[in-house]
């Protein structure tokens, strides 16, 4: 398993949308969301190859893993770059699958 630092940005994204969560949908979906967004980081540190290059990634190296719900993906998107010397991954954000990539990206 990779070790994996999670960016201020990124922090923040997961605070936010466990926040919107939780007002919208309750305590309880905060939860399972909040499990899920683990899930998903865990699932990235296991096998940072997987994640796919999204084509609106600004900028070369990044990866993209869809965070997976029961019967289908979550609207998340979790960001990030893999430097396979260091065996690290770095996740850069944790977006929307609506919003404008290449506004949210790093350049």
């Amino acid at each position: 398993m990779a070790s994996f630092s999670v960016t201020e940005q990124a922090a923040a994204d997961i605070d936010d949308i466990l926040e919107r969560t939780l007002e919208r949908w309750g305590e309880r979906k905060y939860w399972e969301y909040s499990d899920l967004i683990e899930q998903a980081l865990v699932v990235v540190a296991q096998d940072p190859t997987r994640g796919r290059t999204p084509a609106a990634a600004t900028q070369p190296g990044i990866l993209g893993h869809h965070i997976k719900q029961p019967g289908s993906n979550a609207r998340h998107i979790v960001f990030y770059t893999y430097d396979p010397t260091n065996d690290r991954v770095t996740v850069l954000r944790v977006l929307h699958d609506s919003m404008d990539f290449k506004r949210h990206l790093p350049e």
